[in-house]
């Protein structure tokens, strides 16, 4: 890993949602963490939806996989902090749907 925190291979790493995967954060805004958050939680809900529901139709199905394995993989590399803040995630999301089941 690169020591300098504005390194192009850093910011690589952060514009593709790799930060804390491939390279630290980069520059000094700690809180880019989140962001690598979000895009692997809106990618593996989906994700394990379209395995469920497109599990005949093979593109789909792959694509789907690969994202599942992506996010897996991510969350391997700091579980309990992808679980926490999933978790959290989640019951923002429960709540907005629920809420658009009450109308």
């Amino acid at each position: 890993m690169a020591a300098d925190p504005w390194s192009f291979s850093r910011f690589v790493a952060n514009a593709l949602f790799l930060a804390r995967i491939v390279e630290p954060m980069f520059g000094t805004n700690m809180s880019l963490w989140s962001l690598t958050n979000e895009f692997w939680y809106y990618l593996l809900l989906p994700a394990l939806a379209t395995i469920h529901i497109f599990n005949g139709k093979r593109l789909v199905f792959s694509i789907s996989v690969l994202a599942v394995l992506g996010t897996v993989i991510y969350m391997l590399s700091n579980p309990i902090d992808f679980l926490i803040y999933f978790a959290i995630w989640f019951l923002g999301a429960a709540v907005y749907y629920a809420q658009n089941l009450l109308r």
